[in-house]
């Protein structure tokens, strides 16, 4: 199932059947901080090269440890440039839907939050556009951004 797929930042990972378990390292993320432009870069990132457009859908269940402690999908176009669809603790107490689009800097906006400990998570890219969804019962998505 993963066999296209290589790492950048390489981190513990382990497949079993269709699930991908990966630990993190700590501190580690994908963020260019809008107030001074500080780059965090340190990001463990599994992927693959998708070209024009994909779909990714997943149930995802991030061991929430501590604040910001997250499980993300990533769509990478350089140092730059990316954007991510994350379940996050979040530093008011919840579990949320998290969108972040960077170019050049980051932004950063708390969604819906989600009572549970797990969500499906969904990004498309149809040309120069991009969508991201969230579920809670992986049947009925609901949308988080278009841009």
């Amino acid at each position: 199932m993963f066999k296209n797929f290589k790492w950048d930042n390489e981190t513990e990972a382990t497949i079993n059947g269709s699930s991908l378990v990966i630990k993190a390292a700590p501190k580690s993320n994908f963020f260019m901080e809008p107030s001074d432009g500080a780059r965090y870069l340190s990001g463990q990132f599994f992927y693959t090269d998708c070209g024009g457009g994909f779909l990714i859908r997943a149930k995802v269940m991030p061991n929430f440890a501590s604040v910001y402690d997250v499980c993300t999908f990533l769509a990478l176009s350089g140092d730059t440039c990316w954007a991510k669809l994350c379940f996050e603790s979040t530093d008011i107490g919840t579990y949320a839907v998290v969108s972040v689009v960077t170019n050049e800097i980051s932004d950063d906006a708390n969604g819906v939050d989600i009572a549970g400990d797990s969500v499906y998570l969904q990004l498309a890219k149809n040309g120069d556009l991009f969508a991201m969804h969230y579920s809670t019962d992986g049947k009925e998505y609901k949308m988080v951004w278009y841009f």
